[in-house]
């Protein structure tokens, strides 16, 4: 991992290698000053909105608290102060309004946020529940994705304070709720769910905190 900002003059470079971490913990950027060209890496791609993965062994990162999105949004604020008249990404066309595109970005994930928080309603949901309900024609191939992308939002609905997460434990196809306050019952889940190939395993559910508040969209959510 390399430090938030690595000054490359030393190098004969005028420029510096900034970390841009959200895409992958590891994902860096590279700004040239006199041409003020951006190597974008993964981090801003010009048709597309890169995903924040969800890093399922956090434990072995060097920031075992890190999260995709919080991530990615303050690095997409590192790039404000910079004069950039061209970005080139890794792949795809490279990007002239970078400004723009930024900001387009927040918008994206602004408006995803109220999304999966509108999916949610009244009720408690698994991220499989969530995945199903955001992205209702997702391929089988686009499971991953789909289930990382709801992952990483509702880590920055937690963060707000604005749901609350539950812990339950999955006995085969069984969910027992072990929350305080919760009702007592047994529920259908969704097999893959149990993602080790023990029977027992652990998983989150989620909340609204504040029910009243939430928007319940009728029908598919797109």
């Amino acid at each position: 991992m390399i430090a938030d900002r690595y000054d490359l003059s030393p190098l004969g470079f005028q420029g510096h290698l900034l970390a841009t971490p959200g895409h992958s913990p590891g994902c860096c950027c590279l700004y040239e000053r006199r041409s003020r060209v951006l190597f974008s890496g993964d981090h801003l791609l010009k048709h597309i909105t890169p995903n924040p993965f969800h890093e399922t062994n956090r434990s072995r990162l060097r920031d075992p608290a890190y999260k995709s999105l919080k991530s990615y949004m303050a690095s997409l604020d590192k790039l404000e102060p910079l004069d950039i008249r061209y970005a080139f990404p890794a792949h795809g066309e490279f990007i002239e309004d970078v400004a723009g595109l930024l900001e387009g970005y927040r918008d994206h994930h602004r408006a995803r946020t109220e999304t999966i928080l509108s999916a949610l309603g009244h009720g408690a949901h698994s991220v499989y529940d969530l995945a199903g309900a955001v992205f209702p024609s997702a391929e089988e191939s686009e499971a991953f994705l789909a289930v990382s992308e709801i992952i990483v939002h509702l880590e920055i609905l937690v963060e707000e304070d604005r749901l609350q997460q539950r812990r339950r434990i999955l006995d085969h196809r069984t969910v027992i709720d072990v929350a305080a306050d919760a009702t007592a019952g047994h529920h259908r889940v969704d097999p893959r769910l149990a993602v080790d190939r023990s029977n027992k395993d652990v998983a989150s559910l989620y909340t609204a905190a504040d029910p009243a508040v939430i928007r319940i969209t009728q029908g598919s959510i797109t």
